[in-house]
């Protein structure tokens, strides 16, 4: 689980038959957040597709003018992004996660988990419970990571 916590809170043009609900988000576990950005540097001759190039069926890491490559079949060579990709604002779903969790909740602080599916966020809120739960189990956090730039 990568928690992360939402407050939120009334937009200025929040009425009351018609909601708009803005938010910050807070990285409560920057240790387990990680993700990754398209590299902008040149990558000429490197298609993991083509047999010709040194990357190919070498899998899906490579390292290329030293710093270690993920392919990722749509953004292309990545490098791993230093920070956490939901509190820097990556995603154009956030404003309409936040949205969500104010219509469904209400202004404060929400605890969410995040979850990924192309390239697009998902905030999950969860409570002390569930969170507790998950670190009497051990159970490690998910390995997917998502996209910076997405």
């Amino acid at each position: 689980m990568r928690l992360h916590a939402v407050v939120v809170r009334e937009g200025a043009d929040h009425h009351e038959d018609q909601h708009h609900w803005q938010g910050d988000v807070y990285c409560l576990t920057p240790e387990r957040c990680n993700g990754f950005e398209e590299c902008a540097g040149d990558h000429t001759g490197m298609d993991p597709d083509d047999e010709d190039s040194p990357a190919y069926d070498r899998g899906d890491e490579f390292e290329m003018h030293g710093v270690a490559h993920e392919w990722h079949y749509g953004y292309g060579w990545t490098v791993p992004y230093n920070g956490c990709v939901v509190q820097a604002g990556w995603n154009d779903s956030l404003p309409d996660e936040i949205h969500e969790l104010g219509e469904a909740h209400g202004p404060g602080l929400h605890l969410v988990d995040d979850d990924w599916d192309e390239g697009m966020v998902t905030l999950t809120r969860v409570t002390m419970d569930d969170v507790v739960k998950v670190a009497r189990q051990g159970v490690p956090h998910s390995t997917d990571r998502p996209p910076a730039g997405a």
